[in-house]
């Protein structure tokens, strides 16, 4: 009996003692593979207003009507609004400009599918997850993200400011890799995010380099989404232009 609890003993620091090999994500066969996000996202445009318009928006019994205004949903006219306060256009018209919008999604809480050209699904999870088991703990996770933005007034430079935040939940991204007749490496998926008050939201995905471009799929991610809300807001900052 004592010789089988000693060989039981010998067998458990044995395991102890040996390094364990950590598992991550194999390469796969050359071919298509297709990325697939589902989940919250955001759209952020921001850009410069004059000084009265901020100073009329920032008034408290002005401010829960900003999102109305911007969206077209404000009546000037009938609730008195000064000449000076007032916006030329709605939210098409002033954040017409790419340079003015950002968009992300949640890379700690998406959904994150990725299917082989057969259909046959390798990957479901989040993007946060799909790094830490594509590299594994030893290797940082930090090398397949790369900060792009950060979102914060205090970072918009100089001068009087509208922040709009648009929140949607449903279909967010979609591109597909093709890899030809190299294997697919979950290493080579990268990606860039914008930090949003510490929030990381991705707003490019890179594969070997090479950015991604959605799948021309018409339509789909206005007809599967759903408005979660809108924040609207003004700021003025006093720091130096950047």
């Amino acid at each position: 009996m004592r010789d089988k609890v000693k060989l039981i003993e010998e067998a458990l620091i044995s395991l102890i003692k040996e390094p364990l090999i950590e598992k991550v994500l194999p390469n796969y066969d050359p071919g298509k593979y297709t990325i697939c996000i589902l989940g919250h996202s955001r759209t952020i445009s921001k850009r410069k207003i004059s000084k009265s318009q901020y100073i009329f928006w920032l008034a408290e019994e002005n401010k829960y009507n900003l999102s109305l205004a911007i969206n077209n949903n404000f009546d000037y006219d009938k609730n008195n609004t000064p000449s000076w306060g007032r916006f030329d256009g709605g939210y098409e018209k002033l954040f017409a400009e790419d340079k003015n919008k950002l968009w992300g999604f949640n890379q700690n809480k998406n959904k994150m599918s990725i299917t082989n050209a057969m259909g046959v699904e390798i990957y479901n999870g989040t993007l946060k997850d799909f790094v830490a088991k594509a590299h594994g703990t030893k290797d940082s996770v930090w090398t397949a993200g790369e900060i792009y933005q950060e979102i914060a007034p205090e970072y918009f430079g100089k001068g009087y400011w509208i922040l709009h935040v648009q929140e949607k939940n449903g279909f967010c991204f979609q591109a597909t890799i093709d890899t030809v007749d190299k294997k697919f490496d979950p290493r080579k998926l990268t990606y860039n995010f914008l930090d949003m008050n510490g929030l990381p939201l991705v707003n490019i995905l890179y594969y070997d380099g090479i950015k991604l471009d959605r799948d021309k799929i018409e339509n789909l991610y206005e007809q599967d989404s759903v408005n979660l809300g809108l924040h609207c807001s003004v700021h003025y900052n006093e720091a130096n232009e950047t």
